[in-house]
């Protein structure tokens, strides 16, 4: 094996901040990266999963489909591993995943991902619950001119 780069990272264990669930788009690599330094997420752990929080946006919270029992089990061990203080969500505007699912328009677009956030966040409390372990759950909808919190 050869060494490719020679850099130093931090040995000591952390405390996240957060737990973040985002999409693989890297589109919106720099909406994310300001929105993680303004929340001062300076160290959280992340899962990217096609289509962000689309996969937990489940009409039953009781009924998880295998993707998320593995979404939710990256979650269980970012809680246990890291201590993550809170949940963040996300989706995005025309992201594939959704396919025709995703309302092209700006604002029924933004209607469509808060109520897809919000079937997500009922997931993620339920899921919290079972482990007795309850955190702030933050639903976030990006688009390509900015970022909304769902409130």
């Amino acid at each position: 094996m050869k060494k490719i780069l020679d850099v130093t990272s931090p040995e000591g264990h952390y405390k996240a901040k957060a737990w973040c669930l985002e999409c693989i788009d890297d589109r919106f690599r720099e909406a994310l990266s300001e929105l993680k330094q303004r929340q001062a997420w300076h160290q959280f752990d992340r899962t990217q999963w096609a289509g962000g929080a689309k996969e937990l946006a489940l009409e039953n919270p009781e009924e998880l489909t295998p993707i998320a029992e593995a979404i939710l089990g990256q979650l269980a061990i970012s809680l246990k591993l890291h201590d993550a203080q809170e949940v963040a969500l996300k989706v995005h505007e025309a992201c594939g995943a959704y396919g025709d699912a995703m309302p092209k328009d700006r604002e029924e677009a933004l209607r469509f991902m808060e109520a897809e956030l919000r079937k997500a966040a009922d997931v993620v409390h339920a899921y919290l619950e079972k482990l007795g372990t309850p955190k702030p759950v933050r639903l976030f909808a990006i688009t390509f001119d900015g970022v909304y919190e769902v409130e």
